[in-house]
């Protein structure tokens, strides 16, 4: 099969299932912000927070591991799975027992009890891994998609349904509970099992010395990305958690899609160059400048935006969350790039760099987090993450350039160029509208502009030929519908 078939085809399924995903997930959390206040989703972003960290240790970076070994047996399967159902029930176990405290230490006895429920999640996720490295490692990205897309519908379903009838926080949890057994159960329903009872200590050496680096690395970003509603839930009040919560999901729903339907794809496509550097770069090169390019407008879009879209969204009541919006947005930028970037580790098996890079930016960001505190304020905070996501960035540059010398400082040049473009474009744009008051529909017009600005300045910075890998592109996916 050609590998242009298969990196377009696995993308565009990707692209689409996630897509399908995160909108209807996005069209049920509006539904819910519509009916439930900031304070109980302050509540529900400090469950989901542990329940997140206890994810990462359920998977334990053995999906990772099972897509990139180059021969897998039964046994790879049944020792993975076999791992994850321990680690879920110890880790159930453990918030059962601590749960009461995590309540206590927020002065919030509600909370026991939202935690100990949500844990269930751990126990149903626990069966999927295997499955979902199977169907990856098959290029099956449409059998996926599909399965996430019904399972998503039914959680939304619920918790509208919840919510419609009163049960606030429950509504949001419900969402989250549903989608993970749904999933679960379309997997014994319609897949071959993965499932045996046979542990292999050398299978499960071998996997863990690939997925335990990326674990406590997973453990470590995962954290200090979600640590901020910990702290304004302790620090600040749980509507400033709310907010702020809300903002981050509406930010991130456009770039989740990038994020989840390009890196997975192609970090599979890129995983099978791992013996040729050059066939590796040439790739790599071309597909990371247009994913730059096009991170680059949706970003801008959300900045430019932030406050038309929470009043449209949400309502009045939310508006409050549109400086975290565009905060958080540009923090983001950064930080899609870093994770990009760290396809080159993975691929070439150097995963303690990734540890050794998270462990730098983390003390990076707990300086900026201690100061936020001290100063009793959230845009300190946010500030201070921006600050540690370009830091972080172009220390991944550098050590990736170590495990291909040959790659050079290209990436920094790029990132540079059109980090500047958005600048130059977004001022120019931003002046327009607060210079003719335009807003509503009209704001549309200025987007228009902001574009040309933006193509045009990339042209005259020589960054890449628009056409002509738009045309690169389309010929990709002739190719591929032809198959």
């Amino acid at each position: 099969m050609n590998s242009s078939k298969v990196l377009v085809g696995g993308f565009i399924w990707s692209l689409l299932g996630r897509t399908s995903h995160i909108a209807v997930s996005f069209l049920s959390n509006v539904f819910l912000a519509r009916l439930i206040g900031p304070e109980d989703f302050g509540q529900a972003a400090i469950v989901l927070f542990f329940i997140l960290i206890a994810n990462v240790l359920v998977e334990s970076g053995l999906g990772g591991a099972l897509v990139r070994l180059k021969n897998i047996t039964k046994e790879d399967y049944s020792t993975a799975f076999l791992f994850n159902l321990g680690i879920s029930l110890f880790l159930f176990f453990l918030i059962l027992l601590i749960s009461g405290t995590i309540a206590n230490y927020y002065n919030n006895s509600n909370l026991q009890k939202y935690l100990i429920v949500s844990s269930l999640i751990l126990v149903f996720n626990s069966f999927q891994i295997t499955y979902t490295a199977k169907l990856v490692r098959d290029f099956r990205f449409k059998t996926q998609s599909l399965y996430n897309i019904v399972s998503m519908t039914m959680g939304a379903m619920v918790g509208m349904l919840l919510a419609l009838n009163g049960f606030g926080i429950w509504s949001i949890l419900s969402v989250h509970l549903t989608f993970s057994l749904t999933l679960t159960l379309l997997y014994f329903a319609f897949e071959k099992s993965t499932i045996s009872f046979v542990f292999n200590k050398n299978s499960f050496f071998s996997l863990y010395k690939f997925g335990l680096n990326t674990t406590i690395a997973n453990i470590i970003s995962t954290s200090f990305e979600n640590i901020y509603q910990l702290i304004m839930g302790k620090y600040f009040s749980m509507i400033q958690t709310g907010l702020y919560y809300q903002a981050k999901k509406l930010e991130q729903t456009p770039l989740g899609v990038i994020k989840s339907s390009t890196l997975g794809v192609v970090y599979s496509y890129l995983a099978k160059m791992q013996d040729n550097k050059d066939e590796f770069l040439s790739n790599y090169k071309r597909i990371i400048s247009l994913f730059s390019i096009f991170v680059g407008v949706i970003s801008a879009f959300i900045y430019l935006f932030s406050s038309d879209l929470i009043q449209f969204l949400y309502g009045k009541e939310w508006l409050r969350a549109t400086v975290y919006m565009q905060l958080l947005v540009i923090a983001s930028f950064f930080y899609m790039h870093e994770m990009f970037n760290r396809i080159i580790f993975k691929v070439f098996d150097r995963t303690s760099q990734i540890l050794y890079l998270e462990l730098i930016k983390k003390v990076v960001q707990l300086i900026t987090i201690f100061l936020g505190v001290i100063l009793h304020s959230i845009n300190v905070l946010l500030i201070g993450l921006i600050a540690t996501n370009i830091i972080s960035c172009f220390l991944n540059y550098h050590f990736s350039n170590r495990i291909i010398p040959s790659k050079g400082y290209w990436e920094h040049v790029l990132l540079f160029k059109v980090t500047l473009t958005i600048v130059i474009s977004t001022l120019i744009s931003l002046l327009i509208k607060n210079y003719f008051e335009i807003s509503g529909f009209y704001s549309i017009g200025v987007f228009s502009f902001w574009l040309l600005i933006y193509f045009s300045t990339l042209k005259l910075l020589k960054v890449s030929d628009i056409l002509q890998e738009s045309r690169f592109i389309y010929l990709l996916f002739q190719s591929a519908s032809k198959k």
